[in-house]
């Protein structure tokens, strides 16, 4: 098997990504804070930020600060 340069990614890594993304949105909507994520992904509140649009991260910590 050929070795991969450091410019290709593993196909098995993207998938895994993707759905940890989806995961971190489908959370997000249902009113779980970034930090309850972080906590339970076990990955830190920074990249969560960052796997998301920022406008989508401001909407939802808008909408958890209403609904308290």
């Amino acid at each position: 098997m050929a070795k991969k340069t450091d410019n290709q990614t593993d196909p098995l890594l993207e998938e895994i990504t993707a759905i940890k993304r989806l995961l971190v949105l489908f959370l997000m909507k249902t009113g779980t804070s970034q930090e309850e994520i972080s906590l339970a992904l076990e990955i830190d509140r920074s990249t969560i930020s960052r796997m998301l649009p920022s406008n989508k991260i401001k909407q939802y910590d808008k909408v958890n600060l209403i609904q308290g």
